[in-house]
């Protein structure tokens, strides 16, 4: 069985478990969602200018969109 290797803590883990994203032609592997989330905080820290933010609204928006979206369907029909 292969072993992949998480890119924060070095833990190796069998493929099939973990988290592997492909973005901008890297592939980043975590061994666990606690590894994912301290890399895309200072990943996002290090994130500046227009295009940060245009991103960074296109992103709230559209989770914010799919919530509002979820509370109308949940919400009581009188």
């Amino acid at each position: 069985m292969k072993k992949l290797e998480c890119i924060v803590c070095g833990r190796k883990f069998p493929l099939g478990q973990g988290i592997i994203v492909n973005i901008c032609g890297f592939t980043l592997r975590f061994h666990s969602k606690n590894c994912a989330v301290k890399f895309f905080r200072v990943f996002a820290s290090r994130l500046t200018g227009d295009e940060a933010k245009r991103v960074t609204k296109e992103v709230i928006d559209e989770f914010l969109s799919k919530l509002n979206e979820r509370r109308k369907l949940k919400s009581k029909k009188l």
